[in-house]
C-alpha cells in the first residue's frame, strides 16, 4: 500500500511524490484531465493535483477500488470504474472535481473501461461477460450481444480501440471483437487468462498477452486485422 507518483520532463530523470490520501491505499489508475493529474485506487480514493506537488482528495461516495480511468477525447468528461464483489461503482466528472454516481446494470469482481474513438463512447466491462457503453459517461446502456459473445462465464479484463473497431479479451481467453456498439463477435483461442490487450502498428490490428493456463509465462494468443 501507499501512493507514490514518479514523473519525467525528459524520461531520464524521474522525480517521485507521495500522494498523503493513498497513504493506506494503492493507486490503481491514472490519467490527465481539466488540467489536473488524477490518480485513483484502492478505498475508493480519488485525487487530484495541478502539478504533481500538491494533491486534493475528491469524494467517491464509496469505498470499494477503483480499477479504471477514462478520458472522453474532447476532455470533458471522465469515468472512474471499479467495484467489489458484485457491486459496480461507476462514477463520471465534467471537472476533475466533482463526481457522480451513474446507474448501470454490471455486477463486478474487476471492472475496465476505456474511451472509444472508433464508437465516440466510453466502454466498460465486468463479470458475466457483462459490457456497458456510454455517449457521455452519464447515461449507460447495455451491450446484450457483448456478454454472448464472452459467455457469462468470463470477466471482461480489458479493452483496445485499434482505429476501426473495439477488441476486448477475458478471463475464459476469449478475444471479442466490436465492429459496432451493438455487434460483438467471439474470436476464440484456446488459449487461458487474457489479462492485456494493445493496440497493433497498424490500423484495425491489436495483441493479446495473458496467462497459459495457470502459469505465468505470457503468450501473444491472436492478431486482429
Amino acid at each position: 500500500a501507499g501512493g507514490v507518483v514518479i514523473s519525467s520532463t525528459n524520461g531520464a530523470s524521474w522525480t517521485g511524490t507521495t500522494i498523503d490520501a493513498f497513504s493506506a491505499q494503492t493507486v490503481k489508475a491514472e490519467t490527465f484531465a481539466f488540467g489536473l493529474y488524477i490518480a485513483a485506487g484502492t478505498g475508493g480514493v480519488l485525487a487530484t493535483s495541478p502539478d504533481l506537488i500538491t494533491w486534493t482528495t475528491r469524494t467517491t461516495g464509496h469505498t470499494n477500488p477503483i480499477n479504471a480511468l477514462a478520458v472522453n477525447a474532447a476532455g470533458t468528461a471522465v469515468v472512474a470504474a471499479g467495484g467489489t464483489g458484485t457491486t459496480a461503482n461507476v462514477l463520471s466528472s465534467a471537472d476533475g472535481q466533482t463526481w457522480t454516481a451513474r446507474t448501470t446494470t454490471i455486477a463486478q469482481a474487476r471492472i475496465c473501461a476505456i474511451w472509444s474513438t472508433s464508437f465516440n463512447a466510453f466502454i466498460c466491462g465486468g463479470n458475466a461477460g457483462t459490457v456497458i457503453t456510454s455517449p457521455d459517461g452519464t447515461t449507460w446502456t447495455t451491450q446484450s450481444g457483448a456478454a454472448t459473445a464472452f459467455t457469462t462465464s468470463a470477466i471482461v479484463l480489458n479493452f483496445v480501440d485499434t482505429g476501426t473497431s473495439v477488441v476486448g479479451v477475458g478471463s475464459t481467453g476469449t478475444i471479442v471483437q466490436a465492429t459496432a456498439l451493438a455487434t460483438w463477435t467471439s474470436r476464440s483461442t484456446g488459449r487461458g487468462v487474457l489479462v492485456t490487450i494493445v493496440r497493433g502498428a497498424t490500423t484495425g490490428g491489436a495483441f493479446a498477452c495473458g496467462n497459459q493456463n495457470t502459469n505465468t509465462i505470457p503468450s501473444i494468443s491472436k492478431t486482429i486485422d
